[in-house]
Formats: C-alpha cells, sequence, structure tokens
C-alpha cells in the first residue's frame, strides 16, 4: 500500500518517455503521448477491479445528412471484431469484465472493469488500442448489428418520456446537430453504406481525438509500458478531425410540439436553450435543476405534485461542448387534464423575476450537488467513466472546476441566470407569435479555458484505502458475526477505503403466511413511507439531513420484509446510523406524503400496463409464482396494483409498522471503514427494544410443477415487443447439481452477451438488442426457475421463440464443448469475483448469510466446484433439469400490424 507520500512523488515524477505529463489534479494525472493520444491514470489501490475507457470526441453532433445514428452503430460494431481479437464480446466474458459502451452528443466511449490481474489489464489495454486503430467492418457484421440498432430504436418509441424528449429536442434546434438523438434515424441506420462507415472510422478515431482513462488497482510502471507499448505504435495522423463549425441561431419565438400516440399516460415537456457546459453560468443552470425539479423541496414538484396536477416532475440540464438545453418534465395520471399542469409549469418556470429562488433553495439544491460528487469521488471506477463527459466538454479538469464554481454559486446568480434564459421567446413551441420587441436570449460562444484552467489543482485527493483481497476466504477472515441480546445478527468487515466509504445492508423479516394475507399494497406502501418523514422530522427535513451528511440511503419492499441500503463515509456513520434508525422505528405518516406516494404508485403502474417488457415480465414473474391472489407471495397485474393503490389507507400502513417492524428477526452488514465496537454498541443503543408485536415465520415456496401454457398480450402501437419462456424443477442451492447447472446457465445465456441464446438472437440473426437466460435457485426451499427472455419487432417473435427453444434443444442433446466451458469458467468465476469487491453486493450477501445460518465457506467451495466442473457434469445436469418441451411462454407486443405469433 503506497503511503500518501509516496503516491504524491509518483503523480509527480517525470513519466517515462515518450509520455508528456499535462496536469495532475485531486490524485488524477494526465499524460500525453506524440501521436496526441491523452492518457489518464487515476491509482486507487482500495479496489481489486481497475476500469479502462477509451473515449473518442465523436458523437451526434458529428454526424452529416445520411449519417444520423451513424456514431452509435459504430458503438455496437466495435463490440465486434479487430485484427487481433476475433469475437470481444467472448474476449470481454473471459476476462470477467463488466463492460458496455455509450454514445452521446459530444462523444463515445467503451469502458470495462475487470479484476485488477496484469493479465486483466494489458489485455484491455491492447484491446482497447486494436478498437481505436484496427477494428474490421464487414458488410457481414453490418448487416445483422444495422438489425439489433434497429431494435434498440424500436425501443425508445415505445416510451412517452422518450417521445417527449426527442421531439422536443428535434423542435429546439433548427441547424444545429443536438436536434438529432444519438440513436439516429430508422432509415439512416438501416441504409447506411458500409464504405461510409469505414470512412466515418477512419475520420474520427484518431489518437489525437480520444482520451484513456485507467481508474482503479495497477503497476503504474508497467501500465506505462503497455499503453506506450500498444497505443505508441499507432501513428500520429496526418490530418486532425475538422471541427464542427455550426452555430444555432437565437430563438425568436414560442415552439408547441405534441405527440399522439396510443398508450401511456399524459407527459409534458418544457425546454430552454442555455450555454455550454464550460460556461461560468452552467453551475447556476445546475442548481436550477434542483432547485425547480426535486422531490420534494423543488418548486415544479410542490406546485403540481403537491397540487395534484401532476404525478410526477423532473428537470435535467445537458451540459454539453456547445450551447445546449435545459429540460423539464411532468407525467400526469391519465385522468389528469393538462391545461392547468402546463399553466402551472410555465408559471413557475418563467416567474422567477417576480418570485426569485430563495437562498434556502440556493443552499438545499447546492447541498445536494455536492453530496453527490463527494459520493461519486468515492468510486475510482465511476470517477473514470464520469471524466469522459467533462473530456468531451474540452478538457477533464472541468470536472473539478465545474464543482468549483457550484461551491460559489449565489442565488443572486442563480436568479440571473434563470431571468436570462427561462422566457417565452427561447421556451420550445412551434406556434409563432408576431412580437413588436422580440426578448431574445442570446447564448454566449465558448468560453476559452486556458485561463480558467492555468495553475489550477483543486482539493487535495481523496485518502486512499488499503489493497483488500476480496476473496471468500480473506472476506471470511476478517469478517466478525455476532447476535445482539435482541436477536439482531450482525456481520461485520472493517477496513480501509477509499474516502472512508461505508456499506451498510439492513433486512427487518416479518410476519407469517396468515398474518400477511392481503396485505401486499399495505406493507409495500408502509416501507416506501420510511423515507417520507419521521415523528420530527418532514420529508424536507429528512432529506436535507441526508445531504447534509453525505448519505445514500435506499429502501427495497420484500414479500416479507425490507431492505434498507446505506453507503456513508466513516465520520458520518454514528450520525447516519441515528437517522437510520428513526425512520425505520418511527416514519411520520404524513397524509400528504401518503397521498403522493400514492399518485406516484398509481402513475408508475399505468405506464408500464401498456408497455410489452414491463408486461412481458410480469406475465413471467406471474406464472413462476402461481399463489392464490392475497398469498404473500402472490404477484399481481399491473390493474390489480392500481386498484389495490388506489384503496389502501394510510391508517393500514401506519398499523402495519407498528405491529410488524422489529430487529428480533433482523440481520445487519456492515462493510468499510468503521470501528466495530463503537458500531455493535450504536446499533444495540439504537435499536435496543425495538421488537415487533407480531411473531416471524418463513413463508415456503415449494415446488409446484408449473402448467405449460402460451400467452400472448397485445399492446397496440409499439415498436418493440418481448419474449419470455419458463420452466421450473426441484432443486437447492446446496444440491450437487447446482453448480453445474449454474455453468450451464451462463453458457446458455450468460456473460456479456456471449451464451448461446445472445449469440443466436443478437450477434448471429440480428433480432434482438438483448436477449439472454437467467437461473434462480433457492437456499431452502427445492424450487428453482429457468427462464429466457428477448426484445425484438413483432414480426420477429416467432422466429425468435424458434430460435430460443432451438438452442435450448441443442445444448439439451448434444451438450457443450470443451472450449466454451473453458471460457465459461473464466469468465464466471472472475464476476464472482467481482461481485464479492463491491461493497454494495458485499454487505447485502452477508446479510443474506446471516439469514440462511451460513458463511463464506459457501462460497469458497462452490467457487472450487466450479473450477473442477467436467463438460459431461454440466451437460448431464442441463439434460437432467430442462425439458424444452415444457417452457411456458409469454409474448407482448402490437400483433396485429403482422401475423399474430404462434405458440411452439
Amino acid at each position: 500500500m503506497l503511503t500518501a507520500a509516496l503516491l504524491a512523488a509518483s503523480l509527480c515524477a517525470a513519466p517515462p518517455k515518450p509520455f508528456t505529463l499535462d496536469a495532475t489534479v485531486e490524485g488524477i494525472s494526465s499524460y500525453r503521448l506524440p501521436n496526441g493520444l491523452t492518457v489518464l491514470f487515476f491509482p486507487d489501490p482500495s479496489k481489486p477491479t481497475v476500469t479502462v475507457n477509451l473515449t473518442v470526441f465523436v458523437g451526434s453532433r458529428h454526424e452529416n445528412y445520411g449519417e444520423k445514428g451513424m456514431a452509435h452503430l459504430f458503438e455496437h460494431m466495435l463490440f465486434k471484431e479487430t485484427k487481433k481479437f476475433k469475437d470481444i464480446k467472448q474476449e470481454l466474458t473471459k476476462h470477467g469484465a463488466d463492460a458496455n459502451g455509450s454514445t452521446w452528443f459530444d462523444r463515445t466511449n467503451y469502458f470495462e472493469t475487470l479484476p485488477a490481474t496484469d493479465e486483466n489489464l494489458k489485455w484491455a489495454i491492447e484491446m482497447e488500442a486494436e478498437r481505436l486503430s484496427a477494428a474490421i467492418i464487414s458488410r457481414a457484421q453490418l448487416a445483422t448489428e444495422m438489425t439489433v440498432v434497429r431494435n434498440e430504436f424500436e425501443m425508445g418509441e415505445n416510451q412517452p418520456s422518450n417521445m417527449v424528449e426527442e421531439r422536443t429536442f428535434a423542435a429546439a434546434y433548427q441547424w444545429h446537430n443536438y436536434g438529432n438523438t444519438t440513436i439516429g434515424a430508422k432509415s439512416d441506420i438501416e441504409n447506411v453504406p458500409n464504405e461510409k462507415l469505414q470512412a466515418f472510422y477512419a475520420k474520427w478515431y484518431q489518437p489525437d481525438n480520444a482520451i484513456l482513462i485507467v481508474a482503479g488497482k495497477f503497476d503504474e510502471k508497467k501500465l506505462f509500458g503497455w499503453v506506450g507499448d500498444f497505443f505508441g505504435r499507432i501513428p500520429k495522423p496526418k490530418k486532425s478531425p475538422e471541427p464542427t463549425y455550426t452555430v444555432e441561431p437565437v430563438q425568436d419565438g414560442e415552439k408547441l410540439v405534441t405527440v399522439r400516440r396510443v398508450g401511456g399516460t399524459p407527459e409534458l415537456g418544457v425546454g430552454y436553450h442555455v450555454p455550454a457546459g464550460t460556461d461560468p453560468d452552467f453551475a447556476s443552470i445546475d442548481i436550477l435543476d434542483r432547485a425547480l425539479g426535486d422531490a420534494p423541496s423543488g418548486r415544479l414538484y410542490k406546485e403540481l405534485v403537491d397540487g395534484k396536477k401532476a404525478a410526477k416532475v423532473s428537470c435535467g440540464n445537458y451540459q454539453l461542448k456547445e450551447p445546449g438545453y435545459f429540460l423539464c418534465t411532468a407525467e400526469l395520471r391519465a385522468t389528469d387534464p393538462a391545461g392547468p399542469a402546463k399553466d402551472a409549469m410555465l408559471a413557475v418556470l418563467e416567474s422567477l423575476t417576480k418570485k426569485p429562488l430563495t437562498a434556502e433553495e440556493v443552499d438545499r439544491a447546492k447541498m445536494k450537488l455536492l453530496k453527490d460528487y463527494d459520493l461519486l469521488l468515492n468510486q475510482s471506477d465511476r470517477v473514470g467513466i464520469t471524466l469522459s463527459e467533462f473530456a468531451a466538454l474540452g478538457d477533464w479538469r472541468m470536472f473539478f472546476v465545474h464543482r468549483d464554481r457550484i461551491r460559489a454559486v449565489t442565488a443572486q446568480d442563480v436568479n440571473r441566470v434563470a431571468q436570462k434564459y427561462f422566457k417565452p421567446s427561447n421556451r420550445t413551441m412551434t406556434e409563432y407569435v408576431p412580437t413588436e420587441h422580440p426578448d431574445r436570449a442570446e447564448i454566449p460562444s465558448l468560453v476559452d479555458l486556458a485561463p480558467v484552467l492555468k495553475g489550477y489543482t483543486g482539493d487535495p485527493a481523496l485518502a486512499m484505502g488499503e489493497a483488500f483481497e476480496a476473496t471468500p476466504k480473506n472476506i471470511e477472515g476478517h469478517t466478525a458475526r455476532s447476535v445482539l441480546p435482541d436477536g439482531l445478527k450482525l456481520a461485520l468487515l472493517p477496513k480501509k477505503t477509499r474516502g472512508e466509504t461505508v456499506h451498510l445492508a439492513l433486512e427487518l423479516q416479518y410476519g407469517t403466511a396468515g398474518s400477511l394475507t392481503g396485505q401486499r399494497a399495505v406493507a409495500s406502501f408502509a416501507a416506501k413511507m420510511l423515507l417520507r418523514g419521521t415523528k420530527t422530522r418532514t420529508r424536507q427535513q429528512f432529506k436535507d439531513e441526508l445531504d447534509k451528511l453525505k448519505v445514500a440511503l435506499s429502501v427495497s419492499p420484500q414479500p416479507q420484509g425490507v431492505v434498507v441500503s446505506m453507503e456513508v463515509r466513516k465520520p458520518q456513520l454514528l450520525a447516519a446510523l441515528e437517522l437510520l434508525a428513526e425512520a425505520v422505528k418511527a416514519p411520520g405518516f404524513d397524509p400528504k406524503e401518503y397521498e403522493s406516494l400514492r399518485r406516484e404508485v398509481l402513475a408508475d403502474a399505468e405506464q408500464r400496463k401498456d408497455d410489452p417488457n414491463a408486461l412481458g415480465f410480469n406475465a413471467l414473474q406471474r406464472a413462476m409464482s402461481p399463489f392464490p391472489k392475497g398469498h404473500p407471495l402472490y404477484v399481481p397485474s399491473y390493474d390489480e396494483i392500481i386498484a389495490d393503490a388506489a384503496a389502501v389507507k394510510l391508517e393500514q400502513s401506519r398499523d402495519f409498522h407498528a405491529r410488524f417492524y422489529g430487529v428480533q428477526d433482523g440481520e445487519l452488514a456492515v462493510v468499510g471503514d468503521f470501528d466495530p465496537k463503537g458500531l455493535t454498541e450504536k446499533v444495540q443503543a439504537l435499536f435496543g427494544g425495538f421488537l415487533a408485536k407480531e411473531k416471524y415465520e418463513r413463508v415456503p415456496n415449494p415446488y409446484v410443477a408449473m402448467e405449460k401454457k402460451e400467452s400472448s398480450t397485445q399492446t397496440p402501437d409499439k415498436a418493440m415487443a418481448f419474449y419470455g419462456a419458463a420452466l421450473n424443477f426441484k432443486l437447492k442451492d446446496s444440491d450437487p447439481d447446482y453448480p453445474a447447472l449454474m455453468m450451464a446457465d451462463y453458457m446458455l445465456g450468460g456473460g456479456f452477451l456471449s451464451g448461446r441464446v445472445p449469440k443466436r438472437l443478437r450477434e448471429k440473426e440480428g433480432w434482438s438488442y438483448g436477449a439472454g437466460t437467467s437461473l434462480h435457485v433457492d437456499e431452502r426451499d427445492d424450487n428453482a426457475f429457468l427462464f429466457g427472455y428477448a426484445i425484438e419487432a413483432p414480426q420477429n417473435t416467432d422466429k425468435v421463440d424458434a430460435a430460443f427453444h432451438d438452442e435450448v434443444k441443442l445444448a439439451v442433446d448434444k451438450g457443450f464443448t470443451e472450449a466454451e466451458l473453458k471460457l465459461a469458467k473464466e469468465g464466471l468465476l472472475q464476476q464472482r469475483q467481482q461481485e464479492l469487491a463491491d461493497d454494495d453486493s458485499l454487505s447485502m450477501n452477508l446479510v443474506n448469510q446471516l439469514d440462511v445460518g451460513r458463511t463464506m465457506d459457501f462460497e469458497q467451495k462452490l467457487d472450487e466446484r466450479l473450477k473442477a466442473l467436467t463438460v459431461k457434469e454440466v451437460s448431464e445436469a442441463l439434460k437432467k433439469y430442462v425439458d424444452p418441451a415444457r417452457f411456458t411462454t409469454v409474448k407482448a407486443g402490437d400483433f396485429k400490424k403482422v401475423a399474430a405469433p404462434k405458440s411452439p
């Protein structure tokens, strides 16, 4: 482990040739290669993973006529093949990578987080260098990937909120490419020539137009060598990409957009042009985002949600390289009239001259934004990816400069900026209104960053954590388990972490099959009310205290309990525990907040009830949980959720909490930088004597053979369809066959889109953007499920159905190969290792172990069994438990436009 002094010395030391040092800010150093590539190193030895992020400065802003969506299409193509790496998805799976890519207006990035081994990091550096300079773009690959991207396009067409954003931008921008979504135009996706794609790659994928970011645990000397070897050999381009030069003219009148589609609930959007993300005024734009759209303090929330004109509101600012956008939306229930909501939105947004934001409102928004910065800086992998956005603005150091600007913002600044841009002539509408004296918003030109960044160093870097080996054996060796006098079980894993971060998971289990009958909605509302104020604090006061302590807190209702997760830093841990205890023991059950929650639940269910993806997964869950209505494990339909939410009463949830909440059947796990003795004493002091009146007895979920069924749900005017298939069988995770079946599922549909099912449906046929399988095996009940899923165009549903059954049958009949098993072992074991390296995931794992009565020895033995598996064992396990003819199938989509889907 490096001391602070050694770390500082290593960061300030001259880099090896041919690198030159550009800047060092808060533990992050940037270097440059002679070919123009910028390289960022962010060392963090506290987490045994490393994140590699290659960002190329090309996005939808750079696309020409006929190229709309090309940057995003290219993102997909670069997960295919390079000169050396013939199957990148398979390689990512082999190395246990958590990987993805994304495209935005100003950039495209490719990132993967891997276990921090020399072999993994060297491979990732070489692979990204190949993606930048040696990708293979073939007609055959384009033919299949085009249909996958088109399927993603169709998926977005189903979402009302997506349509509001897309149409608002299209109307707001007359000439600038920010008016085009990154997903692109369907016609361009379908018709782009391969030659044009190759020219696009040659033009934009150059070292002087890219930045490589490496964050996590690594040997700096070795990393310099690998980056120099693989990226340094890329020649310096003869010609750099030309800068874009289109400037959006000043908007000279309101614009109105109307979108008419079947399904969904009413939604409104109001937006305004704002400066570029590097403009000093953008800190005030960020504050306006929170002060107007946050819940429950935001002015829009108070006016529309509290005023029962809308179910949800939100605001978002688009911090971009060139002058960007500010958009606020309101989601209404089906019965809400749009007129009052629209009038209220405009009144709030354009009345800040008469009713300026107060210092209290601005300070609250600043506290929230700065808390988010602090929490982000705890995770080097998240920072490594977030820096892409600020690098795309012009320089990665703007990440810290923008934070500093937020700190300095005053209420006067925020109100001045609001008055400057939130005016009718700058509002997005399509109605032309002649105006004798137009009051236009002049958008500033780009800021010269040189004087802003000259000599900038930022805050001191966060304290480093220890290099902790995230193996089951080491975790078990550092974990102390105990039981408090009232029955609360504890698992404490102290270790030094970056930023002194602590992750906590608390599970309270309650009730019996009898006492919980018919209580699903009552229990769910009771759990969700925990974070909506206490007996001594309003919701806003509680939320403000969370922000003050820099605490991230979430609550998740379960069929027979509630799970609370928390992230906080060591200095604030004990105070955060007091706040957690207050929420769990003494929720306020404020009538206004209860009604606000009801409207949110109703709006969410109404939104989902005609979404193919939501309906499909709901139908699968209902098929896999065939309990009578009212049973604690019964899965309700969306219509039932709506009916229950409309009928549930505040008194019922308050009474439920008083009867069922207590710690005698609970589990608490804490992972991170804390004092175990002090924490144990604090937990006992806070939760001692907090006992439930109703007894707890686990509700069994015994095996009942699923009845083979086929269902098809019509969702009019939806471009995307959902397909699902499921079957169940007798198996527990302690049974000898479990590891083999776990491996079989991984080879069928796991990894990074490398299983047989996604390879067939996405890679080979190009029908599905997302497809895979999942195995669910219980710890106690002899009841397991295997299900598969895919999203596709409605006309391809029957093909997807047939291909899924074909792939499963082929695996059952013929088994797997040695090569498949070798790759799957490497990927699955590294994936499991990475899950143990994530403290949030680890805390939940420890809670589950406390509940079941296990230790990390179970995980250790499972890893050993996975390593020793043979092809014969895996193939025989699949054949033993999975009968392709028994699958229940679910289909949801707009099938009236095509031939009705057939059942297998």
